[in-house]
């Protein structure tokens, strides 16, 4: 959400067009998006695992390992467990 100032009402909200389902399954991670995205993974400590530009709709996404993975795009950072 990004919070604007409007010089007649105070502050005026607007929501983020782009919605971003993340989920994991059996050593992936899908991700749903409803625009293209640049996707970032990295590890809890961390280090990049990934970088993808994905388009809109459902992805899946290979990681090697079995752990807690930090998801971020350029508006939206999400926790993921594999």
């Amino acid at each position: 959400m990004q919070v604007t100032e409007s010089a007649t009402a105070g502050i005026e909200t607007t929501t983020e067009s782009n919605v971003l389902e993340v989920r994991s399954q059996s050593g992936y991670i899908y991700v749903e998006t409803s625009k293209p995205v640049v996707v970032q993974i990295y590890t809890i400590l961390g280090q990049l695992v990934s970088q993808q530009s994905l388009k809109a709709g459902t992805s899946r996404l290979r990681v090697k390992s079995r752990g807690i993975y930090i998801l971020k795009t350029s508006t939206t950072t999400r926790r993921v467990t594999v």
